[in-house]
């Protein structure tokens, strides 16, 4: 089914607000203390930020910020051949 992208704006806003162009780090990475000291865009996980944790991440956000859309899956590129996804049927120890 398609949507109007205009559906999708909180998530938007949430990916603008916090991830783009900010370096991407786990809570306990030295490299996140010293950027943000530069003031640099900087944004703490709570483990590594993989694609499969970000992908996990995203998936969670956006069905809370999503609640009349339903997510089956979100899925994170690396590379145009290598990605992660992450779906509610997914049994991943992450």
């Amino acid at each position: 089914m398609i949507k109007d992208f205009s559906n999708f704006k909180p998530i938007k806003e949430w990916i603008d607000e916090n991830r783009d162009h900010a370096y991407v780090g786990a809570k306990d990475d030295e490299v996140l203390w010293y950027l943000e000291l530069e003031w640099f865009r900087t944004y703490s996980m709570d483990n590594n930020p993989t694609a499969e944790n970000m992908s996990k991440l995203l998936y969670e956000k956006a069905k809370e910020l999503l609640p009349w859309v339903e997510i089956n899956k979100v899925v994170i590129y690396e590379t145009p051949t290598s990605f992660a996804e992450y779906s509610a049927t997914n049994d991943l120890p992450f």
